[in-house]
This record gives C-alpha cells, sequence and structure tokens, in this order.
C-alpha cells in the first residue's frame, strides 16, 4: 500500500522518540534563555559567562594579560584587579560576586571578539556558539548518517542530559573548550589520524579540569610504549596499538599543549603564565577555606570534592591534600586499566572505544575541582554506548551489557541530581551529592571490572 500507514508512524516515533523529547528539551532550553533575558536583564550580569568570561574578553581588548590573575600580593580573588575592573563594567553585579579568570591567557583571545557587544548579545551570541560546539561534536561523532543514530538524533538526545541545559543557560564553556576537542580528538584517532587527535586534545587545556581524561590516555600509552617484553611482539599483531600511532598521538598532543600554553607568551611574555599559575593554587586555597570565595557547594560532583564536604568545614584546609591523594590513587588504578586495554587482543576500534569510554568515567573520581555541568563530558561516553556499542551488541558481550547499564545508571543519577536541586534547594544537596557521586564511582569501577575480564592476557602482565 502505498502512503504512510499508522505502522509506519508508530515505527518512525519508536525509532526516533529519543531525539523527539531532546528537541523538546532543547525548545525549553531556548524558551528559558529568552524568557530570562527579556524578564531578567539585570540578573544576566550574574551569569558565569557574563561575569567571567565577558570581563576577560574586555581585559584581553583594553588591559596587560597579566591583569586578568591575582597579583603576586593578592591573598584573594577580592583583592585582584580582574575583579575590581568586572564591578567597574558591569552595573548590576552582585557586591557578593567575585569575578574571576582561572584559565590559560589563549582563552581570553577567544572571548575579545565578544567583549566588542554589549552583555546581552554577547551572552545570546556565546548561547548560539555552545549550541553550534554541541552541533559540530555529533557530527563529528556521526560522519556517516544512520536511521535513527545519524548526527541529529545524537544532537537533539544530548539535550536530555541536564548538565548540558545548564551550561547553555549560564553560559558556560564545557562544550566549547571540553566535549568538541574531546570528541573531535577522539573521532580522529578512530579513523588512524593519532598526530591530528593529539592536537585536537591539546585544546582541553584551555579548561585544564576537563583535560584528565586524555592525560590518562596519554600516560597509559606512554607506559605501553615504554614497557620491554610482549609490546615487541604485540607490534606485529593486527589488533595492537604500534609505537609508531602512540608515538604520534603523544607528539600532536605536546605539540598542541605548547602552543596552547606558551604561545601567548610571545606576545605578552610569561606574567601572564605565571599568573595563570597562581590563579590556581588561590582557587585551591579558596575551595578548602569557603569564607574566602563563595565556590557554589551544592555544584561540586567529584568523589575527592564530596570526601571533603562531608567532613566540618573547619577541616576541609587540612583534608584537601588526603582528598586528592584519593584521586590520585584512582588515576594510577585507571592507567593501569588503560594500559591493560591498550596491549589486550581486542579489535582496535573497540579498543579505543573502551578507553576514551574509561577515561571519560573516572573523570568525576579524579579531580576535586569538578562542578555539575562538567559532567558534559560525559555525552562522549553515553554516545558511544548508545550510539556505537548498542547498534552492534551482541547478548554474550559482557563489556558491551555492563556498559550499556552503567550508562543508564549515570545518566539517571546525573538527571535526578539536578531536579533534587530544583526541587530541594541547594542548602540540603549533600545526601544528594554522596548518592550521585556514589552511583558515578559504582558505575565506573564496575565497568571498569568488566574491562579487566574481557582483556585476560594468558601473558605476565
Amino acid at each position: 500500500m502505498n502512503g504512510l500507514s499508522l505502522a509506519h508512524i508508530v515505527h518512525a516515533f519508536s525509532r526516533y522518540r529519543v531525539a523527539l523529547w531532546g528537541a523538546l528539551s532543547l525548545f525549553f532550553t531556548v524558551l528559558v534563555c529568552v524568557e530570562t533575558q527579556q524578564h531578567m536583564p539585570d540578573a544576566l550580569e550574574n551569569s558565569d559567562y557574563v561575569f567571567h568570561y565577558y570581563v576577560a574578553g574586555h581585559m584581553a581588548l583594553s588591559h596587560s594579560l597579566s591583569d586578568l590573575y591575582p597579583q603576586p600580593g593578592d591573598t584573594s580573588f577580592q583583592n585582584s584587579t580582574f575583579n575590581t575592573f568586572g564591578h567597574q563594567l558591569l552595573k548590576h553585579l552582585s557586591r557578593d560576586s567575585i569575578c574571576l579568570f582561572a584559565y590559560p591567557p589563549a582563552a581570553a583571545y577567544i572571548f575579545a571578539p565578544l567583549a566588542l557587544l554589549s552583555a546581552l548579545p554577547s551572552l545570546v551570541a556565546w548561547q548560539v556558539t555552545l549550541i553550534a560546539a554541541l552541533l559540530l561534536s555529533a557530527v563529528c561523532f556521526c560522519p556517516t548518517p544512520a536511521p535513527g543514530r545519524g548526527a541529529l538524533s545524537v544532537f537533539l538526545s544530548s539535550f536530555l542530559f541536564l548538565p548540558v541545559l545548564q551550561v547553555i543557560v549560564i553560559g558556560q564553556s564545557t562544550l566549547a573548550f571540553g566535549l568538541l576537542p574531546l570528541v573531535a580528538g577522539y573521532a580522529l584517532w578512530r579513523r588512524k589520524l593519532p598526530f591530528a587527535a593529539g592536537l585536537a586534545w591539546s585544546l582541553l587545556w584551555l579548561k585544564s579540569q576537563l583535560f584528565f581524561p586524555v592525560g590518562l590516555i596519554a600516560a597509559a600509552l606512554c607506559l605501553s610504549a615504554l614497557t620491554p617484553g610482549r609490546l615487541a611482539k604485540d607490534e606485529q599483531a593486527e589488533n595492537a596499538f604500534s609505537r609508531r600511532e602512540s608515538s604520534a598521538l603523544l607528539s600532536g598532543l605536546m605539540a598542541g599543549t605548547l602552543v596552547v600554553i606558551l604561545g601567548p607568551t610571545i606576545f605578552s611574555g610569561l606574567g601572564p603564565l605565571a599568573g595563570w599559575l597562581r590563579s590556581l593554587k588561590l582557587l585551591g586555597y579558596s575551595f578548602a577555606h569557603p569564607l574566602e570565595y563563595d565556590y557554589a557547594y551544592h555544584l561540586a560532583s567529584s568523589l575527592p570534592g564530596a570526601l571533603l564536604l562531608i567532613l566540618p568545614r573547619p577541616l576541609w584546609a587540612k583534608a584537601l591534600v588526603p582528598a586528592c591523594l584519593v584521586g590520585l590513587l584512582l588515576a594510577g588504578a585507571a592507567i593501569l586499566f588503560l594500559h591493560r586495554l591498550a596491549r589486550s587482543s581486542l579489535d582496535p576500534a573497540k579498543k579505543r572505544d573502551a578507553m576514551v569510554v574509561l577515561a571519560v568515567s573516572f573523570m568525576p573520581l579524579i579531580t576535586p575541582y569538578l562542578r555539575y555541568y562538567d559532567l558534559s563530558l560525559l555525552l562522549l561516553a553515553g554516545w558511544i554506548v548508545l550510539f556505537g556499542w548498542t547498534a552492534q551488541r551482541s547478548e554474550g558481550r559482557l563489556l558491551d551489557r555492563v556498559a550499556w547499564r552503567c550508562t543508564i545508571a549515570a545518566w539517571a543519577a546525573v538527571n535526578l541530581y539536578m531536579v533534587a536541586l530544583l526541587w530541594l534547594g541547594k542548602q540540603p544537596s549533600l545526601p544528594w551529592l554522596i548518592a550521585l557521586v556514589s552511583i558515578l564511582t559504582l558505575s565506573c569501577l564496575y565497568f571498569a571490572w568488566a574491562v579487566w575480564v574481557e582483556t585476560r592476557l594468558p601473558a605476565r602482565f
């Protein structure tokens, strides 16, 4: 029978239902942005984009880059030149708000063109840029269209992950500085362009706490290349990473890192770079001393951060180093798991996928400075499992089954945490934060166990 039947419509809705719900979520996100800009324009000056990035763009145009960061004598962000300039520029900014810029000097140049606009149009332009970055990430992930698994479906389904909505509404940079470089590097690596993949991944230094997944992969590949014995035999095997591929990826990563970190010093000297390092040190101090800076602890979304918040506030300063040591120990464990994966006999494409999923999954377990919106980086792991492995999943494959369960559990936990914050407010958020971090930790360790089982080697590890 010609034409569309009811069965065809039901089948199409079933195939694209996730994308349809994502489209509704995108519409809701745009609606929230428009309503906020029309009815609360003064409140927009207190958004993350305006009093962090917009101010940085202005300073990049009119001041020395060194003024972006605290000076050697500054003991808090409140006394910094950047904070003073931000309050002079933004007349409706809350007196309690502290303007700071904890990004490398290269990031300030990105916001300089947007600073030529007034605050509200600049925010809108940045929000459009974030949506475009998400769409470009989906296109990189899906270079060839497939029914129900094309770039548009991947893009729209991403709006069912609430950290994405928060990034766009408040104008954070995770989608542009984190997800896009991560997905681009992953896509290039899968196409066997390791040097280009390393260059793309080096852009994650624009938001340094998001560099951890790539750092874990780089450390594992370096360890595999330096480990004697079995690797020399494996280089002849079809499913093993060659030293040439690992070296090319690491070379691209180092070359890109030098450009991102040291490039601005050609024009401005080492002062801004030293200021950025001082800013990171002062931010760490402020995290453990809540009276110095309102860190918005209800948005902390990492295991070391949650361990710190369980303790009474007077103990935070003493417990920061042990909490970071827990993250370092887990980072060491992640490197060993990734090293095992790199030397396993899994299919190379599957191996690259599993390494990226595992590295991204370990991110909330390692860094204490991760915020809720930074969890948007977990999108890539979800895309790989739900749009890649699920379509090819065999019922007997342990790794696929475990990955699917962990992805659904992490998605539900992350979304429910935001629902709890909106419903109950940020004051009673600690129990919800502990539940979120516990589920993310257990999901990551469960997947790591599946990786260990699937990559058993008959030879000595």
